[in-house]
């Protein structure tokens, strides 16, 4: 009798659903927490583009424009914020918590598809009986689930592979407060994304350690410039320019011992001859052209930005 009820409690552990709650995420997730000191504000720039095929751009945003690497976590949220609502209106984004149901999760999703230029569709109400038939081999505190209840975990999770058939992966954006936005990208972009991350991380340690060295905040359109292109050498609007790497600016300043005979000036380039090209710190990092050997009074503003500087850096 003993035997046979140990049995019985065996078989009935062996059949126990497991919990809800308990199941992993099985998309791709995103940890874009804004660190002071370290990220780039210029990589959500980034993400946007991959995101929207270029339609949307983020620049223009008064709250992108306030973002810079030194800024605090409450001007990032401010930025965040109105950035996930850009992308939401635009039906880029989808914001997935407990009160969205499956059938109005699979409207979004298409909205999303057509919006990105995808011929394919989900199947609403098969995805919907795909979530529910889901749903029965879960149990919430130890009890059977009878209703059809939103879990946005298994939602999730049911849409993903239904995406991944169409060549699409599901990705949540993490920001450090929650994971509810959601959002579509090829998964031949998968790769694109986890190298902006990577390259995101690198560039930025070099910034910070840049605007330490020479006391200074890096121009944003520099370094948006610059994440993207880390050096440069060749053709530019028919002159040729040498933008130096990041990793190389500290040492080459320090060879031609820049903040020796020029303590306002940081070079960043040349024009590959004797000419260097040099933020101007004493002028709200407006860029000049000065001889590497020669005098403070030789060195001729050529452009207000870097914007303008690639635009035309020939101006004189």
């Amino acid at each position: 009798m003993r035997l046979f009820d140990i049995f019985k409690k065996n078989k009935e552990f062996e059949n126990k659903k497991d919990d809800l709650f308990s199941i992993p995420c099985d998309y791709d997730g995103y940890d874009f927490i804004f660190k002071r000191n370290i990220t780039n504000p210029s990589i959500y720039d980034e993400i946007t583009k991959i995101l929207t095929n270029d339609k949307i751009s983020i620049k223009n945003m008064k709250e992108y424009k306030d973002l810079t690497i030194n800024s605090d976590i409450d001007v990032f949220y401010e930025f965040y914020d109105k950035w996930m609502e850009l992308l939401r209106n635009n039906k880029f984004v989808i914001h997935l918590d407990k009160y969205m149901d499956m059938n109005s999760f699979a409207k979004h999703i298409n909205e999303v598809l057509l919006n990105i230029g995808c011929s394919d569709n989900i199947d609403e109400k098969e995805i919907v009986e795909k979530y529910n038939n889901e749903l029965k081999k879960y149990s919430l505190d130890n009890k059977e689930i009878v209703d059809n209840i939103n879990y946005d975990i298994l939602q999730a999770n049911v849409m993903a592979v239904e995406l991944r058939k169409l060549g699409y992966e599901l990705i949540c954006f993490f920001s450090g407060f929650d994971n509810d936005d959601k959002t579509i990208i090829p998964i031949n972009k998968i790769n694109e994304f986890k190298r902006l991350e990577e390259s995101n991380f690198d560039k930025t340690e070099l910034i910070k350690e840049i605007e330490n060295n020479f006391k200074i905040t890096l121009p944003k359109d520099y370094i948006e410039y610059i994440s993207k292109n880390n050096g440069f050498a060749g053709n530019l609007n028919g002159e040729y320019c040498d933008l130096w790497k990041l990793e190389d600016i500290i040492s080459l300043n320090e060879e031609y011992k820049v903040q020796e005979f020029f303590p306002n000036l940081i070079y960043f380039g040349s024009n590959g001859g004797d000419e260097a090209y040099a933020f101007d710190k004493s002028n709200n990092m407006c860029i000049v052209s000065i001889p590497f050997i020669g005098n403070e009074e030789d060195k001729i503003i050529i452009a207000n930005n870097f914007e303008e500087f690639t635009n035309n850096h020939s101006k004189k």
